[in-house]
């Protein structure tokens, strides 16, 4: 708890903190995800003693930097990392963390729309000397879309392709780039691409692929996706399940709502508590709660369904009290105050 974790460092600060107390209430700041506090304990407590984070500290603190949105910070304590060994031990700036550093930075830059700044990190990285990796030019590529610049990513592509570090990733990225702007037929080239490669498609590609089908009311579409899934030896999971129970109205024919059904029974782990919700909307939605009922008590019997929070026990007692089965609401609401 973090008040037990502040009174061990009142009184490990009576003697005067070493590094090593530093550094290790910072990094417990971390953990207790005081990500605020913990960049400000490194500026206010640790930066003005000249104490150093390891590799594996800095890299933490740069990410909780970016994710409170302090740039200055981030790329502050990446420079440090860079140009000077740690005073603390516990680790060392190898080059693999040297890069997961840098990744942290072009994905925070990325979500910021700050391109240039993502591409400073970039240009810096190659100065270095360090080999660019399949994990920077992804980062990259991936801020490149989320900034919107389709010529930077679509140059950033050929080059991944050029240096022969393309991968399922980057092919995935450039995919649902495509499907975002409304451009299935540059997608499917870019799968027919990828096959030529001898890369396999897998669950991320066949998901953002069905869920770009099911927004455009293409049910043919989806049923050839899912073959092609299948065919390809790639299992459905949560998120496929998710997206095609989004697909079902009161007016699918019988046999895509049980082949849905039968997917969500074959999917290897348990179902969540998402995928219930899921489910339950998409039985209310087509008026077959006795499939629910059914896939509840399947489920129950795997072990899953456990601890669900109180909006999906409302949401069964609603859709079983406007069906008029009183039995199932009474049986709900006693499992809900378990």
């Amino acid at each position: 708890p973090y008040t037990t974790l502040f009174r061990s460092h009142q009184t490990a600060c009576e003697d005067g903190p070493g590094p090593r107390i530093l550094a290790a209430f910072c990094s417990a700041l971390l953990a207790c995800d005081r990500t605020k506090q913990a960049c400000e304990y490194y500026e206010n407590e640790m930066l003005p003693k000249g104490v150093l984070p390891d590799a594996m500290l800095t890299n933490s603190l740069v990410k909780a930097a970016a994710l409170c949105g302090n740039m200055v910070l981030a790329k502050r304590l990446s420079d440090v990392a860079a140009n000077a060994r740690p005073t603390v031990s516990g680790g060392s700036n190898t080059s693999g963390s040297d890069l997961q550093r840098h990744a942290i930075l072009i994905k925070a830059y990325g979500r910021d729309g700050n391109l240039s700044g993502a591409s400073e990190v970039v240009a810096r990285l190659k100065e270095s000397g360090t080999p660019v990796t399949s994990l920077i030019h992804n980062c990259y590529l991936d801020a490149c879309v989320h900034c919107g610049d389709m010529a930077a990513a679509g140059k950033q592509f050929d080059e991944m392709k050029r240096v022969g570090l393309i991968d399922v990733v980057g092919y995935n990225t450039m995919l649902k780039s495509h499907l975002s702007r409304g451009r299935p037929d540059d997608a499917r080239t870019l799968l027919q691409e990828m096959a030529a490669c001898g890369l396999q498609a897998n669950k991320v590609t066949f998901n953002e692929l069905l869920h770009a089908r099911v927004v455009a009311k293409d049910a043919k579409g989806v049923w050839t996706l899912i073959d092609d899934m299948q065919k390809a030896g790639v299992h459905a999971n949560s998120v496929t399940c998710s997206i095609l129970l989004k697909s079902l109205t009161i007016h699918s024919p019988p046999r895509d709502v049980k082949r849905v059904m039968g997917l969500i029974e074959d999917i290897e782990e348990s179902m969540d508590e998402v995928l219930l919700s899921s489910a339950i909307e998409a039985c209310i939605r087509i008026k077959q709660l006795d499939r629910l009922s059914e896939l509840m008590r399947r489920h129950k019997q795997k072990g899953g369904l456990r601890n669900l929070a109180a909006p999906a026990y409302g949401s069964m007692i609603k859709a079983y009290g406007q069906a008029g089965n009183m039995v199932r609401v009474h049986e709900i609401g006693r499992a809900s105050c378990r």
